[in-house]
C-alpha cells in the first residue's frame, strides 16, 4: 500500500516537472518570435528611412485623413465622370498659365450678387437682388440671345429679327435677394441662400425647388456644399454657421462663437472641418464631429469675405476688406505669407485643379493669378508686396 502511494506521488512530481518544462519552452519561443519581429520592423524602418533619404529633401510626405462623418457613396457614373475629368486636365504652372473665359451679364443693373460655375463647366448660375436665380447651360448654342440673324447673298445683306427667347432657366422661390449658390459635386443639385433667412435645394434635372431649410433668424450670406455632397453649411447675419444634411430640414450643428456676421463658410477637403470667416476680422476652424472650435486665426484688419483650402488640406487662404490675402498653416495655426496687390476689397479666392495656382478677384476690377506653391513654401510670415522682385516671383498675371 505504501509502495503504491509512493509511486503515485512520483508520477505527480514528474507530471508537474514536465508541465513546467513545456511552459518554459513556449515562453522561450514567444520571446524569440518577438525578437525576430522587432528585428524585421527595425530592418523595415531602416529601409524606409534609407529610401526616403535617397529622394529629394524638399519633398513633403502628406498623410491623408479619412472623413469621420458618415457620407453616402458616390454612384459609379459620377466616379467615372470625375476620373475622366482628372485625366483630361492640363497641369498648370507658372510657365503654362490657364486660359481665361469671361462671362458678361448685360442689363443686370447692379443686381447681380453671386455667380457659380459647376465643376465640369457645363452650368453657370447667378443670383440676383430681385430674388431670382438664373441658370445657363453652356453646352447649348447661345447665338439666339442677340435677337437678330444676318444673312448675306451676293452684295445684299438682309437682317431678320427673331422672336426673342430667354437663353436661361429662371428659378423662382426666394422672397429676398439671393447672395450665394453652390453646386453639388455630381452637379445634380444646387443650393442657394437668401435674405429671406432660408436656404433652398434645387434639382438640376427637373429645375424645381425640392426643399426649403429654415433655421437662421437673419439673412443667410453664404452656402457651401461639402466636397462629397449630402452635407452643406450656411453662414448668416445671426453670427452663426450651421451644418445641414440634404435629407433633414433641421440643422445638425450650430457653430456659435463669432462676434459679428459670419460672411463666408468653406469645407475642409476631408470633410472633418469647416472654416468660417466673419466681420469680426477672425477666422475660426470647427470640428464637425464635436462642433468645437479648434483654431482661431487673427491677422486681418477687416472683415473676411472669401476663403479657400489647399487641395492637401494643409493651408487655408483668406481675404477680405483689408485688401490682403493671407496664407495660414492649419497644423501650426500661424500665418505663412501675406499677398498684397489688390486696391480694393477681395471677394473671391480659388485654387487651380492641382493646387499650384491661386486666383483672386476684387472690387478693383482685376483678377490676379498667384504662384500658390511658392507662396506656401516661403514660410517666413513676411508680406509679399507687388511692385518689385516679389511681384515677378509670385504675381504671375493680372487681368484688368
Amino acid at each position: 500500500m505504501i509502495k503504491k502511494k509512493e509511486i503515485a506521488k512520483e508520477r505527480r512530481v514528474r507530471e508537474k516537472q514536465r508541465k513546467k518544462k513545456q511552459k518554459k519552452d513556449s515562453l522561450g519561443s514567444d520571446s524569440e518570435s518577438k525578437k525576430s519581429k522587432g528585428k524585421e520592423k527595425e530592418d523595415k524602418s531602416d529601409s524606409e528611412s534609407g529610401s526616403s533619404s535617397s529622394g529629394p529633401p524638399d519633398v513633403i510626405q502628406i498623410q491623408t485623413m479619412e472623413s469621420m462623418i458618415p457620407l453616402p457613396k458616390l454612384n459609379d457614373a459620377t466616379e467615372e465622370q470625375i476620373s475622366d475629368d482628372i485625366k483630361c486636365r492640363v497641369s498648370l504652372k507658372p510657365t503654362s498659365l490657364p486660359s481665361i473665359c469671361f462671362f458678361t451679364f448685360l442689363h443686370s443693373n447692379q443686381s447681380l450678387n453671386t455667380i457659380e460655375i459647376s465643376q465640369d463647366a457645363s452650368l453657370v448660375v447667378a443670383g440676383f437682388s430681385d430674388s431670382s436665380i438664373k441658370l445657363w447651360d453652356c453646352k447649348k448654342d447661345h447665338s439666339r440671345i442677340f435677337g437678330t440673324t444676318s444673312s448675306t447673298s451676293g452684295a445684299v445683306t438682309t437682317t431678320t429679327r427673331n422672336k426673342r427667347k430667354t437663353d436661361y432657366i429662371q428659378l423662382l422661390g426666394h422672397s429676398g435677394p439671393v447672395y450665394s449658390c453652390s453646386f453639388s459635386p455630381d452637379n445634380q443639385y444646387l443650393m442657394s441662400c437668401s435674405e429671406d433667412n432660408t436656404a433652398r435645394l434645387w434639382s438640376m434635372e427637373t429645375r424645381t425647388n425640392l426643399v426649403v431649410y429654415r433655421g437662421h433668424n437673419y439673412p443667410v450670406w453664404d452656402v457651401c456644399f461639402s466636397p462629397l455632397g449630402y452635407y452643406f453649411a450656411t453662414a448668416s447675419h445671426d453670427r452663426t454657421a450651421r451644418l445641414w444634411a440634404t435629407d433633414s430640414i433641421s440643422p445638425l450643428r450650430v457653430f456659435a462663437g463669432h462676434l459679428a456676421d459670419v460672411d463666408c463658410v468653406r469645407f475642409h477637403p476631408n470633410c472633418n472641418y469647416i472654416a468660417t470667416g466673419s466681420s469680426d476680422n477672425t477666422i475660426r476652424l470647427w470640428e464637425i464631429a464635436s462642433g468645437n472650435c479648434v483654431r482661431i486665426f487673427t491677422g486681418h484688419y477687416g472683415g473676411i469675405k472669401s476663403m479657400a483650402f489647399s487641395l492637401d488640406g494643409r493651408y487655408l487662404v483668406s481675404a477680405g476688406e483689408d485688401k490682403r490675402i493671407i496664407v495660414w498653416d492649419l497644423s501650426m495655426g500661424k500665418r505663412v505669407n501675406t499677398l498684397i496687390g489688390h486696391q480694393s476689397t477681395i471677394y473671391s479666392l480659388d485654387f487651380s485643379a492641382e493646387g499650384s495656382l491661386l486666383v483672386s478677384g476684387g472690387a478693383d476690377n482685376t483678377v490676379r493669378i498667384w504662384d500658390a506653391a511658392e507662396a506656401m513654401r516661403a514660410d517666413n510670415g513676411a508680406d509679399i508686396i507687388t511692385g518689385g522682385m516679389d511681384e515677378e516671383r509670385l504675381l504671375l498675371k493680372t487681368f484688368p
